[in-house]
């Protein structure tokens, strides 16, 4: 394992991580992503309202509603454990079997500031994985040319295989065995303007921009037929500032409430790292309680 110089806390200088990542795992990544015979690159959806979702199923109409859990921990941490638990050899071609992960994106930077010293969730995955390099890269095509940049402000960009190679921003220990994901990839309202306590949108327009780049994570997950979808507190942190209760009862209302997503998912995790998010564990966890998702009748 190669040593690097520690910051303050221990931890591996994020800039020599990058560096290494484009010098060395990059260019392994590509070979081994040709090797395998998979799908490089992403594709750009530039505005999700043009997405026509098939019809839903008998099976989907009856489902009805998604199994929502939210837990502590790194979004692709927990999804790629998901993914061993439930279906260790899925098909990459079979985009129902395989676990959706969300990158909170910058809207203009493919992996946000990934190689400087930020410490946030897009930055911190580019680290460990050749994310921001296929955000870059057309679908089928193996040269980066930045064309889904900037993202619209109501489009995301899909990654079908997204090559995980090192653990987490503890350390960065190069993992075993590379793990694939797909990804997509939504830009968060930045920085809105809140009410004086933070907790809720003072403009509207910002507030249905927020839901719409929400319906857009659920359109391109739709679309490209996955039903189960990981992700973290969407848009919240100190990088984006959006309201997390307001945020939490958002998901809420599009995933129980909304008729165009009905039936399409079967579980969904909001995983949330507690290093990089402070309060947003207890507001999800109490906003998709049972008793509050279903309150129970009183006599």
């Amino acid at each position: 394992m190669p040593s690097y110089s520690k910051t303050a806390k221990g931890a591996p200088r994020p800039s020599e991580v990058a560096s290494e990542i484009k010098r060395i795992y990059l260019p392994w990544a590509k070979q081994w992503m040709q090797s395998c015979g998979l799908i490089s690159g992403s594709v750009l959806f530039p505005d999700s309202r043009g997405i026509a979702l098939k019809e839903q199923s008998p099976d989907q109409r009856a489902r009805t509603y998604p199994a929502v859990t939210v837990l502590e921990g790194d979004p692709v941490d927990v999804a790629l454990h998901w993914q061993d638990e439930i279906n260790p050899d899925a098909d990459q071609r079979d985009s129902g079997s395989r676990i959706l992960v969300v990158n909170m994106a910058n809207d203009r930077k493919p992996g946000g500031d990934w190689e400087s010293g930020t410490i946030g969730p897009e930055e911190c995955f580019a680290r460990r994985s050749n994310l921001a390099q296929q955000l870059r890269t057309e679908l089928h095509s193996w040269r980066p040319t930045n064309s889904h940049y900037p993202i619209p402000a109501r489009g995301g960009i899909y990654t079908l295989n997204t090559i995980v190679f090192r653990d987490g921003a503890d350390d960065y220990k190069p993992r075993d065995m590379p793990k694939c994901l797909p990804v997509v990839s939504v830009a968060p309202v930045r920085r809105p303007k809140l009410n004086a306590s933070g907790s809720s949108y003072t403009f509207q327009q910002e507030r249905e921009l927020m839901l719409e780049k929400m319906r857009t994570i659920l359109r391109i997950a739709a679309h490209c037929q996955h039903q189960a979808i990981c992700l973290g507190p969407f848009g919240t942190g100190s990088m984006f500032r959006n309201p997390p209760a307001e945020v939490a009862e958002m998901w809420k209302q599009l995933l129980f409430n909304d008729l165009e997503f009905r039936g399409r998912f079967h579980t969904v995790i909001f995983a949330i790292d507690p290093k990089l998010f402070k309060e947003e564990y207890p507001i999800f966890s109490a906003a998709f309680e049972v008793e509050v998702i279903f309150p129970l009748a009183k006599y």
